[in-house]
């Protein structure tokens, strides 16, 4: 396993004293996903919570990081949180209207553990945002393209949009 495989790493990647990290460039993000996140939403992945905090509807969010959950408890309260592994939830099948996978499949050898259970849990669609122009150890696939996503992504089911968006790649998928 490399370290950043590891929940320490993401406990330590978390736990930094950072301030304002990206938060210009995911506002607009998070705005450009908003026809997308109705109702109840799930975030595989979820970090510090951020989307939680942009979009009003019902939030929960997932993350193997104890560190990044406690942060999307104090940036997102309304939002409900669990530490757990976001290839195997254990929730039950069709809870959300919405699944978001945001900027983390690049994280991943083999995604595809993670791409069954966003199938499993979506009712509606599924939405992933990968950075188009990666680099550093952290991220498997350094850089992702329009043509990649829907190349890597087709099982997840017809792929209602796809587009290159200021520094990341977004495709919405019909569950």
């Amino acid at each position: 396993m490399n370290d950043h495989e590891s929940k320490d790493y993401w406990n330590r990647k978390w736990g930094r004293e950072e301030t304002g990290y990206h938060e210009e460039a995911r506002k607009e993000l998070f705005a450009e996903l908003q026809p997308y996140l109705r109702n109840s939403v799930i975030d595989l992945g979820c970090g510090d919570g951020m989307l939680g905090k942009a979009q009003g509807s019902r939030y929960y969010g997932i993350d193997f990081s104890e560190v990044a959950i406690k942060r999307a408890r104090e940036n997102c309260p309304h939002g409900k949180f669990e530490v757990a592994d976001i290839r195997n939830t254990g929730l039950p099948d069709k809870a959300f209207d919405t699944v978001v996978l945001n900027a983390i499949l690049e994280h991943f050898v083999d995604f595809e553990f993670v791409l069954r259970e966003a199938r499993r849990l979506a009712k509606n669609w599924i939405v992933v945002v990968v950075s188009y122009n990666c680099r550093g150890a952290e991220h498997y696939w350094p850089a992702w393209t329009v043509e990649d996503m829907i190349l890597r992504l087709g099982g997840l089911g017809e792929c209602i949009e796809a587009k290159k968006f200021k520094h990341w790649v977004i495709g919405v998928f019909e569950a």
